[in-house]
C-alpha cells in the first residue's frame, strides 16, 4: 500500500500497552515503527513494546487493515524494536474486533476464549504457580500462572510482550480481571528463581494474578519521531 494511513488509533493503543513510557513510537506513509529509549535497554522494555505491537495490530486489524510485525528488522538499527506495515485491506474478525474493544476496557460477552490458548496463539505458555514458588511474600488475590517462552532472545521477550498483551485483553473481553505481578522492574529479579521452578527449560516473562483488577494504562505519551523512507 502507497497512501498514508492515520495510525492514530494505532499509536494511541500501543501507548495504552502496560509500560508504554519505555519505548517510542514513530509513523509514515503505511509503516510504524516502534523504537527503543535509550535510556531504558532492560527486558521489560522489550516484552511491553511487544504488547504494544500486538495493540496495534489489533486496532488496524478491527479497521479493516491487515498489519504484519518485523521483530529486530535492521541489525545496524538495534533501537528499531519493530516495524509494522499494512499490508493490504481485510476483513475484522470477531475475535480481532473483541480484543480491540478490550483494550480501551470494554467488554465482549461472546468472546470467551481460555488465556491459555491466547497465549499459545503467540507462542508462549501459561503455567499454574504456587504462591511458595515466589522469593518473599506475594499479596494475590487469584490463581497465579507464570507466562513463559522456549527462548529468552530479544526477538522471543518481544513475542513475550505479545503473548502478555493478548492474555490481558482476552481477560478483560471476558470480564474476567487479571493483573501482572510484580512490578515490570522487579521482574528480572525473579528470573532465576522461577526458571528453576519450571524445570530450566522454560524462561518465565511474567506472573499473572488471575483475581486481581488490572491497572490502569500508562497516562505518559510517548515521543514521537520522523522515519526516513525507504
Amino acid at each position: 500500500m502507497t497512501r498514508t494511513l492515520d495510525f492514530t488509533a494505532a499509536l494511541e493503543a500501543a501507548r495504552r500497552a502496560r509500560g508504554g513510557q519505555r519505548w517510542r513510537l514513530a509513523a509514515t506513509g503505511s509503516r510504524m515503527d516502534i523504537l527503543l529509549d535509550p535510556a531504558d535497554e532492560s527486558r521489560q522494555a522489550r516484552v511491553t513494546a511487544g504488547a504494544g505491537v500486538l495493540n496495534a495490530q489489533l486496532v488496524l486489524a478491527a479497521a479493516g487493515f491487515a498489519a504484519t510485525a518485523d521483530f529486530l528488522p535492521d541489525k545496524e538499527r538495534p533501537e528499531l524494536l519493530a516495524t509494522l506495515r499494512v499490508r493490504a485491506r481485510a476483513r475484522p474478525g470477531t475475535t480481532d474486533r473483541a480484543l480491540a474493544q478490550a483494550i480501551a476496557g470494554r467488554r465482549s460477552r461472546a468472546l470467551l476464549p481460555p488465556l491459555a490458548g491466547a497465549a499459545a496463539r503467540e507462542g508462549a505458555e501459561l503455567i499454574p504457580l504456587d504462591a511458595a514458588s515466589l522469593p518473599g511474600e506475594v499479596v494475590h488475590s487469584g490463581q497465579l500462572v507464570v507466562l513463559s517462552s522456549i527462548a529468552d532472545t530479544p526477538h522471543a521477550q518481544l513475542r513475550a510482550g505479545c503473548a502478555l498483551q493478548r492474555v490481558l485483553l482476552t481477560s478483560i473481553a471476558r470480564g474476567a480481571p487479571v493483573s501482572v505481578l510484580p512490578a515490570p522492574e522487579k521482574m528480572s529479579e525473579l528470573q532465576h528463581a522461577l526458571r528453576e521452578r519450571l524445570g530450566g527449560w522454560l524462561n518465565p516473562q511474567a506472573v499473572l494474578d488471575l483475581g486481581a483488577a488490572p491497572a490502569p494504562p500508562a497516562q505518559r505519551r510517548a515521543v514521537e519521531l520522523p522515519v526516513p523512507a525507504r
